[in-house]
């Protein structure tokens, strides 16, 4: 917030006119987005995706990979998450899952939600550490 007063002094001629109640509003809704991005930036680094560039609008569909774009435009909105869906992504070596499990975990990132993106090795092995280490369901 600092910042933004820091801009209205340097340039007052662009707030001429504005009541207190217009430059409480544009405080608090920069507040809100700096705090917004700032979780979508942790949630990104937290999860850590091999691809953390990746993006569901960049991913191309062949025809003979018979894949169906609504439902990668489904994934990135994240409305399987509300219903307490799992996504697992299966297919040969080399056909892009960790490229699609990246795109659809970065897309969570940006909404807000904090995902974990780990290979199927390392999430039996991390269960089976916890299940002996009886921490099951903190890791879970």
């Amino acid at each position: 917030m600092a910042d933004a007063l820091e801009f209205m002094e340097l340039n007052p001629e662009e707030f001429a006119g504005w009541g207190w109640r217009d430059i409480l509003a544009w405080l608090v809704r920069g507040q809100e987005e700096r705090r917004f991005n700032n979780k979508v930036a942790l949630c990104l680094k937290n999860a850590k995706p091999r691809y953390p560039m990746a993006d569901v609008s960049d991913i191309l569909v062949p025809g003979e990979r018979n894949l169906n774009m609504d439902y990668f435009d489904f994934l990135g909105r994240a409305d399987w998450l509300e219903r307490h869906d799992n996504v697992v992504l299966l297919g040969a070596s080399g056909s892009g899952k960790t490229y699609l499990a990246s795109a659809i975990g970065v897309a969570v990132c940006k909404l807000g939600i904090s995902v974990r993106y780990v290979c199927s090795d390392d999430l039996f092995r991390d269960l089976a550490e916890a299940k002996i280490a009886g921490t099951y369901e903190q890791t879970l």
